[in-house]
């Protein structure tokens, strides 16, 4: 009979596979990371590490559920905590702009998320997970702030809601790409603030629109 394990040791082995993996992801890449480097990094067998996971694609995919969907569960509490559209869309900024700061890991966890992105449109299941996942997590906490602010007469009714999305993201994973390669806080500290100056032209009211002034007074 085979020994009885608690679920409390699954479960440290569990994040111990995990911490190894994105270790090795962020040394040498999501593509050349072997399943070989993670065992050697968590001194766990190969055929144990299976039990767990069946390929570097799932390890990724559950490094992803586990590190940002607790992040983004704890920014929208705190938007929701706050009473305006305004002071809600500003504080999402200010999380994103304060990265390079706060996060000691955030630029080797963007470098594997990069990636792992441009590597799952080879891959029809992870291709549609990632999809699904911009779509329902990543743009939706951002169209939830545009909306509640459309709704409350905040920003223009003549919002295309779901467009600012995505200008957002895909300016936004430009910059984390840049700042990966150049590593200049400065830069992408201007970069997203030139971001949230373009993001509210396109959201506010024309005689509201004092966006408009600070950009044409910006270099």
């Amino acid at each position: 009979m085979p020994p009885v394990v608690s679920d409390e040791y699954k479960e440290k082995k569990r994040k111990r596979i995990l911490e190894s993996a994105l270790a090795c992801f962020a040394e040498k890449g999501f593509q050349v990371a072997t399943m070989d480097d993670i065992v050697k990094d968590s001194g766990i067998s190969k055929g144990a590490i299976y039990n767990y996971f069946k390929s570097k694609e799932e390890l990724y995919i559950e490094l992803m559920n586990e590190k940002s969907n607790k992040s983004f569960e704890i920014l929208r509490e705190n938007l929701e905590k706050l009473p305006t559209a305004k002071e809600r869309l500003s504080h999402f900024f200010e999380v994103f702009r304060s990265q390079v700061k706060v996060n000691p890991n955030w630029e080797n966890t963007s470098m594997v998320h990069i990636e792992f992105w441009l590597s799952s449109v080879r891959n029809e299941l992870t291709k549609d997970f990632m999809f699904n996942r911009y779509q329902n997590v990543y743009k939706k906490i951002l169209t939830d702030v545009i909306q509640y602010g459309v709704d409350r007469a905040e920003f223009s009714k003549s919002t295309d809601i779901d467009f600012v999305g995505n200008v957002y993201w895909s300016s936004f994973d430009g910059i984390c790409f840049y700042q990966c390669v150049m590593e200049n806080d400065e830069l992408y500290v201007r970069l997203v603030n030139q971001l949230e100056t373009v993001i509210n032209l396109m959201i506010l009211p024309p005689k509201n629109n004092k966006a408009m002034e600070e950009f044409c007074r910006r270099d």
